[in-house]
């Protein structure tokens, strides 16, 4: 799922988002996103079912919109 989820975005809006952001910005918003994503890691260890699934979905996701 998380593969599937990272090419749709980067098929579909990462072209127009780096056009409008720039790589640079789109880098570093990344990167605060990546590290909220680390700190909540203990926080995602309270949750079940699908809300687990889709919480470590996003998290697996976000790290590689950047590449």
């Amino acid at each position: 799922m998380g593969c599937l989820s990272l090419l749709l975005f980067q098929l579909t809006l990462y072209p127009f988002v780096e056009r409008f952001m720039g790589l640079v910005m789109i880098c570093q918003i990344i990167g605060v996103l990546s590290i909220i994503v680390l700190a909540s890691y203990p926080f995602i260890a309270t949750l079940s079912g699908f809300t687990v699934s889709l919480v470590l979905n996003c998290a697996s996701v976000t790290p590689g919109f950047s590449t």
